[in-house]
């Protein structure tokens, strides 16, 4: 049989492991829109623009293109609020830290959606 603070002491490494993660995921795609905004204020034009984007991003990233890369960032959204959703369920700081990350990874992820209409 398990010792009751085994059980919790798991459980709660789970927890911080999945707030960790969507956090990072959350990290990522805010770095991701900041880049755009810098790329955005420094062309003149749309064409412009994404070609800064693309240009400044890491290597291999700016090969994919506009859609794949807001593809890839929609799937960091969705896994973020993914590991957040399971979090959320511990009573105590960790359910708040993951209703927060809930509703921005949400936030984004809509905002995304809606970039690809």
């Amino acid at each position: 049989m398990t010792h009751p603070v085994a059980g919790t002491a798991s459980r709660s490494w789970v927890t911080i492991f999945l707030l960790v993660t969507s956090a990072t995921l959350f990290t990522l795609q805010i770095w991701n829109i900041s880049r755009w905004f810098q790329a955005f204020n420094l062309g003149n034009t749309q064409t412009e623009r994404v070609a800064l984007y693309l240009q400044r991003l890491p290597v291999g990233l700016g090969q994919l293109g506009t859609f794949a890369l807001t593809s890839l960032l929609i799937l960091c959204g969705v896994l973020g609020l993914a590991c957040a959703l399971p979090a959320s369920r511990v009573p105590g700081m960790s359910r708040l830290i993951a209703v927060i990350l809930i509703v921005a990874n949400a936030v984004v992820v809509s905002w995304l959606l809606f970039t690809l209409m």
